[in-house]
C-alpha cells in the first residue's frame, strides 16, 4: 500500500516562510487587541528572524581559518586586568547593598573582550577562554549574593529549613514539599557537614557552582558536537553565562537549576555514540532527575521525546540520527516519573487538581484579584528585550540547523530548544498556570546552541574580506557589551541596583538590620507579629518560620491593612521593614507599592514605636 506522507521532507525555506505568516499573523492580532507594546516585540523579532535567514541562505559561507595570537593575548590580559578592576570596585563601593553602575559597565565591557578572544583565538585557548566563561558567569552571580548576610532568593530560607532539619535530625523529615524530592538537600547537607560551612556556602559550592561551570562546558560541548566548531560552542557558552535567567537561576540555588544541568548532560550523552555503559549513566540520571524535581522530570520527557522525533523526521539534506533517545528510554522516564508520582511522591494528586481546574493560575496564587503595579512601557520592555533578542538569534541558527549545512544533532537541539520556547509562551498568551519563566529559562539555555551558531555565521560573511574584518569584530564585541549590560541589568538578573528598573526590582534577599530585627521580635515578642507578607508568612521566605522558628502567639500578614490603609491597636506588634516603604514588594497575590506615607499613618493611628534600627521598625 501506498504512503505517500513518508515522501515529505522538512525544509528550512519552508519553516521560515512559515514563520514570517505566523509572526505577520501574531502581530496583526496584537494591534487589532491594542494589547501592550511588549507583546508586540517577539512578533517582531521572529519576523525580523525568517526573514534574516530568507537572505543568509543564499549566501556561500566558510569557516575562516584565520587567527590572531596577539589579539587573544591583548584580550585575555585586558580581560583579567578588568576582572581585578571589578573586585577593587566591589570591595570600595560606597553602598552596602548595591553594586554601582560602573561594575557593570566593567562586567560587559568583559564580555566584549571574550567575544574577541573568541573570534580570533586558535583552537588551543580553548581552555582559558571557557575558563574566563566560567569566571564571568560567578561574577555575575555571586557578586551580588555576597553583598547579604544571608540567603538570596524567595524559597531559598525554606530550602535552608529542610536541609539544617536533615542535618539536625539525621534523616529526611516527613510529610513536607521535598521529602520524597531530597536528593538536593541531600547534597548541600553533606558538604555542609564535612565542609564544616553554613547552607549559603555550601549550596553556592555546591548547586550553584555546578549549575554555572557546568553548563557553560556542557553548552560548549554541546555547540562543538552539533555544529562542529569549537568558537561557536564558546560563543554559545558565553551567552549562557550572562543571560537573564541564566543569572537569574543562578541568584538561589535551587532544584530546578540542579536538574536541568543533568538534563543537559543526558542531552549531551545522547548525542554521543551510544555503548551499555553511556545507557547505564544515562538511566541512572533519570533517576536523579526524578528524585530531584517535578517540573523539570516533564521537562526531561519532553525533551526526549522531541529529540526522538527529531532525530528521525525527515528533513531534506540531513540523513536520520541513529542514535539519541530510543522509544524505550522516553517509556522509562515517562514509567519512572509517574511510578514515583503516584506511590512515593503523591505528585500525581496534585497534576490531577491542576487539571481540573484547567492549569489555572489560581492554583498557585489562590482566589482573588492579582496585585499588580503600573510599570511603564520602557520598563517592561527593558527587562526582557535581552530574553527576546536572544530567542530571535536562536531561531535564525535553528533554521541553519535543519538546513543541508546544518547536521541532525544540530536539528535535534534546535527542536528541543523550540518547543520548550513554545510552552512557556502558550503559558504566557493563554493566562495558563504553566510556570512560564521555569520553561523560558530551559529554552534559553537550549537556544544559546543555534545563537552561537547564527552569530559566527554573520560574522564568517561579514569578515570575508580582510580588510573590514578588525571593524567588524568590533562591533560583535560592542553588541555582545551591550547585550550583557541589558541582561544583567534585568531585575530578573540583577536584586541591587534598580537603576532602571525602579517599578519592578523587588527585593528578594533580606538585609543585616532585617535580619537583626527578625531575630530580636523572634526572641522578645510574646504576642501575635504580623508584617508584609513574604517576611511574615511566606512559607517560602519568613526568616520568622523557617529559621527562628517563632513560638509567640501567632504571625500574621499585613497585606490587607496595607491595602485598606487601616490600622489598630489590637495588640499585635507590627514589624515594617523600610524597603516597602522605597519601592515595590511582594504581596501574596502580586507586587505592590506604596502611594501613601505608611509610618505617618501607624503613628496617627494610636500605634507607638517601640523599635527601630534604620532597617526594620515596630509599633505596637
Amino acid at each position: 500500500m501506498r504512503r505517500p506522507w513518508r515522501s515529505i521532507t522538512i525544509d528550512e525555506l519552508t519553516i521560515a516562510r512559515l514563520g514570517v505568516a505566523i509572526s505577520l499573523l501574531f502581530i496583526a492580532l496584537q494591534v487589532a487587541r491594542l494589547n501592550r507594546a511588549i507583546y508586540l516585540i517577539p512578533g517582531l523579532l521572529s519576523l525580523g528572524s525568517c526573514l534574516t535567514w530568507l537572505y543568509l541562505r543564499k549566501k556561500d559561507y566558510n569557516e575562516p581559518t584565520f587567527s590572531s595570537r596577539t589579539a587573544a593575548l591583548i584580550s585575555a590580559t585586558l580581560f583579567f586586568i578588568l576582572f581585578i578592576a571589578s573586585m577593587i570596585i566591589l570591595q570600595t563601593r560606597a553602598e552596602v547593598y548595591s553594586r554601582p553602575l560602573i561594575f557593570f559597565i566593567i562586567i560587559s565591557s568583559m564580555s566584549g573582550l571574550l567575544m574577541i578572544e573568541i573570534l580570533y583565538a586558535s583552537r588551543r585557548f580553548t581552555p582559558l577562554i571557557l575558563a574566563q566563561i566560567i569566571l564571568l558567569a560567578l561574577t555575575i552571580s555571586w557578586s551580588q549574593l555576597f553583598l547579604f548576610p544571608a540567603v538570596v532568593g524567595g524559597d531559598s530560607w525554606w530550602h535552608q529549613f529542610f536541609t539544617n532539619t536533615i542535618i539536625a535530625q539525621c534523616h529526611v523529615p516527613g510529610e513536607l514539599s521535598y521529602t520524597n524530592l531530597p536528593l538536593f538537600h541531600i547534597l548541600i547537607g553533606s558538604f555542609s557537614i564535612i565542609s564544616s560551612t553554613d547552607y549559603k556556602i555550601a549550596s553556592l559550592l555546591t548547586v550553584s557552582l555546578m549549575q554555572l561551570a557546568l553548563q557553560a562546558a556542557l553548552v560548549f560541548l554541546m555547540a562543538r558536537e552539533a555544529f562542529g566548531n569549537y568558537r561557536v560552542g564558546l560563543i554559545s557558552a558565553l551567552f549562557v553565562s550572562f543571560s537573564i535567567y541564566g543569572s537569574g537561576m543562578s541568584l538561589a540555588p535551587n532544584p530546578t537549576a540542579m536538574a536541568f544541568t543533568l538534563v543537559l548532560l543526558v542531552i549531551f550523552l545522547l548525542m554521543k555514540r551510544q555503548n551499555v555503559q553511556m545507557l547505564s549513566l544515562v538511566t541512572l540520571l533519570i533517576i536523579t532527575i526524578v528524585l530531584i524535581h517535578s517540573i523539570t522530570s516533564i521537562c526531561l520527557i519532553i525533551v526526549l521525546a522531541v529529540g526522538l522525533m527529531a532525530s528521525k523526521i525527515p528533513i531534506r539534506g540531513l540523513a536520520r540520527a541513529r542514535g539519541f533517545a530510543s522509544p524505550a528510554i522516553v517509556l522509562f522516564s515517562m514509567v519512572a516519573m509517574f511510578a514515583w508520582w503516584a506511590y512515593v511522591s503523591g505528585h500525581i494528586a496534585e497534576l490531577a487538581a491542576l487539571l481540573r481546574v484547567g492549569f489555572s493560575r489560581d492554583y498557585f496564587l489562590g482566589q482573588g484579584p492579582i496585585e499588580q503595579i503600573f510599570v511603564p512601557a520602557f520598563e517592561e520592555i527593558f527587562n526582557l528585550i535581552s530574553m527576546f533578542i536572544f530567542f530571535a538569534i536562536g531561531l535564525i541558527g535553528v533554521l541553519y540547523s535543519i538546513s543541508k549545512r546544518g547536521s541532525r544533532n544540530a536539528a535535534i537541539v534546535g527542536s528541543i530548544g523550540v518547543v520548550l520556547l513554545l510552552i512557556g509562551l502558550v503559558s504566557l498568551i493563554t493566562g495558563r498556570g504553566l510556570v512560564e519563566q521555569r520553561w523560558w529559562y530551559y529554552a534559553l539555555v537550549v537556544l544559546t546552541i543555534p545563537l552561537g551558531a547564527a552569530l559566527f555565521i554573520i560574522w564568517s560573511l561579514a569578515t570575508r574580506r580582510a580588510r573590514g574584518r578588525w571593524s567588524v569584530t568590533a562591533l560583535f564585541a560592542i553588541f555582545t557589551g551591550l547585550l550583557t549590560m541589558v541582561s544583567i541589568l534585568s531585575p530578573v538578573a540583577n536584586i541591587d541596583n534598580p537603576v532602571l528598573s525602579p517599578h519592578t526590582s523587588i527585593p528578594i534577599a533580606y538585609t543585616e538590620g532585617e535580619i537583626t530585627g527578625a531575630s530580636f521580635f523572634s526572641t522578645n515578642a510574646n504576642d501575635t507579629i504580623g508584617s508584609d507578607y513574604a517576611f511574615s508568612i511566606s512559607a517560602s521566605s519568613s526568616p520568622f518560620l523557617n529559621y527562628y522558628h517563632y513560638h509567640g502567639k501567632g504571625i500574621t500578614s499585613l497585606d490587607s491593612a496595607i491595602k485598606q490603609q487601616a490600622f489598630t491597636s489590637n495588640g499585635t506588634v507590627l514589624i515594617i521593614r523600610t524597603n516597602i516603604l522605597e519601592g515595590p514588594f511582594n504581596m501574596e497575590r502580586g507586587p505592590y507599592m506604596m502611594t501613601y506615607d505608611l509610618e505617618r499613618l501607624l503613628l496617627s493611628s494610636d500605634l507607638s514605636k517601640i523599635y527601630t534600627d534604620g532597617a526594620v521598625s515596630g509599633y505596637i
